[in-house]
């Protein structure tokens, strides 16, 4: 194509394969054995596809190419229950999703406060329209051995989007939220790493980026976003660079019997099937969302202003309005 036949066409909008948020779109994608599927939402108006574009009316999306796999399809929404969403696009009321979400919790997590339970289920459904915010909080589950940590953390990989629990190297971090931008759930966080302290410092904010020296070219550094959802739990305070970006949950011993947190529970599939409809059906109209980056000289209330807008939007009274 020629240089003038190029800037006199019409520009693709150009979205990250696992999960983006531009203007009034919403964008997933999933890998298959077949290859990629994407679901994307413009004004309520939903559209899937197995090709790296699709046309939404006069507007062409088209998907970036980046190293590695997007996360599963079969490990994030059920086959079918996709295919009927997508002949017929529905969603439960965000109150609805949200009692879904509380209940879970309530039978896996014995927490000591009812506003803890709140956080947590907002901050779950927030990673699945994080893109939307310019800052994030994260979550530290502190408390001494026994008292739930592990567990926590097993509950949010399996109901938030893409939750991926690990204590990965700083390159493979950079690996994951580079191609997966997955919700990062690092375990053991009082035997963190300066180079980890370093590499999520800054990635509470939009567009924070590292770079790292590439072992295997030495000459050609590795640059990698670090933006993006991450909860840590430990038995001792994070470093100060991460603490004022935290929301602190306490834990202490259950004091009641506890399900286990099984990977393959169909009702988290089922609840991750609801997460994904809610947010493709609703993400247009919520309006709050758009405008929970104001002006604010209180880095804390900039990084829980997310979970504020998610409560708001769920319809969901007594989230906390202070920090």
């Amino acid at each position: 194509m020629s240089l003038s036949a190029i800037l006199e066409s019409q520009a693709s909008q150009l979205l990250h394969p696992a999960i983006d948020v531009q203007g009034d779109l919403l964008g997933y994608g999933f890998r298959t054995a077949g290859g990629n599927v994407h679901v994307v939402s413009e004004g309520g108006k939903i559209v899937g596809s197995s090709d790296l574009r699709a046309q939404l009316g006069d507007r062409t999306v088209q998907w970036e190419q980046r190293k590695g796999s997007l996360v599963r399809l079969d490990d994030q929404w059920n086959r079918d229950d996709l295919r009927q969403f997508l002949a017929a696009p529905a969603a439960l009321s965000g109150r609805a999703l949200y009692d879904k979400h509380r209940a879970a919790w309530q039978i896996h997590v014995d927490l000591d406060h009812p506003g803890k339970y709140v956080i947590l289920v907002c901050w779950g459904l927030m990673t699945y329209v994080y893109p939307t915010f310019s800052s994030l909080p994260f979550l530290h589950f502190l408390g001494p051995k026994g008292t739930g940590k592990s567990q926590s953390l097993d509950l949010l990989a399996a109901l938030s989007r893409d939750g991926y629990k690990s204590r990965a190297t700083a390159a493979v971090v950079g690996d994951l939220i580079e191609s997966r931008r997955v919700t990062l759930l690092f375990d053991q966080a009082n035997s963190m790493s300066p180079e980890h302290v370093d590499l999520f410092a800054d990635s509470y904010r939009a567009g924070a980026r590292r770079t790292i020296v590439n072992m295997d070219k030495r000459g050609v550094p590795y640059e990698f976003e670090t933006f993006g959802p991450k909860t840590f739990a430990g038995i001792q305070p994070l470093d100060p660079d991460l603490a004022d970006r935290t929301i602190l949950i306490t834990t202490t011993p259950a004091s009641r019997t506890l399900e286990p947190v099984g990977s393959h529970d169909p009702i988290f599939a089922d609840l991750r099937a609801q997460s994904y409809r809610w947010a493709l059906v609703n993400y247009w109209s919520l309006c709050r969302l758009s405008k929970c980056s104001a002006a604010t000289h209180n880095l804390r209330r900039v990084c829980t202003r997310p979970c504020t807008a998610i409560a708001d939007a769920s319809a969901i009274c007594g989230y906390p309005s202070k920090s």
